[in-house]
């Protein structure tokens, strides 16, 4: 091959057009599909690799897995699916749900927003009629999504979710508060 390329007066397409054939040859042997080289050049390039095992790379889904309110620590996987959730719980859902986008694309999102639909069915806490005055994306400076909600009576609510720092910052909590958020949060983490 190295000779016949050779030959060529213009051979550095021709080089780089096998080469790259062969690429996706053995990447293809490997089962490997990509639709931009860069992608492969940069994972080539990666010393560390970091995986999560929730599930959302393998599934591409997510699950309540616990509930912790206040009064009320909820293992979902104790819950029979689409039994209503305990009342101690039920805040706690419905401003999750609210912070949460419907028909979205994040795995969290509708983990959330299913065992809610079904953990709170017949309760004063779903509000198919309210609407999104203004919804707040997650940045860098705020790891936290926020959504403003509109009710029926011309109310606005705030719900939001993100890093539990965020989350709490956002509510102003007093020291002691925040102090007892951030040990429950290390101690389910």
């Amino acid at each position: 091959i190295t000779l016949a390329m050779a030959l060529l007066p213009e051979e550095f397409p021709v080089v780089l057009t096998v080469f790259l054939a062969l690429g996706a040859w053995r990447l293809s042997r490997q089962r490997v599909l990509t639709r931009r080289l860069p992608a492969i050049e940069t994972l080539g390039a990666a010393t560390v690799l970091c995986v999560d095992k929730t599930g959302t790379l393998t599934e591409n889904r997510m699950r309540v897995r616990r509930l912790v309110a206040d009064d009320a620590d909820v293992d979902m996987a104790r819950q029979p699916k689409g039994a209503q959730l305990p009342e101690p719980v039920h805040r706690l859902m419905e401003f999750a749900m609210l912070a949460s986008q419907r028909g979205g694309v994040e795995p969290m999102d509708a983990a959330i927003l299913g065992r809610g639909d079904a953990g709170l069915a017949g309760t004063e806490h779903l509000h198919p009629r309210w609407r999104v005055a203004q919804a707040f994306p997650l940045t860098p400076e705020l790891l936290a999504v926020t959504h403003d909600w509109v009710g029926e009576d011309g109310l606005h609510r705030v719900a939001a979710k993100g890093a539990p720092e965020a989350v709490a910052d956002l509510c102003h909590l007093p020291p002691d508060a925040l102090a007892a958020l951030r040990a429950e949060a290390q101690a389910l983490a």
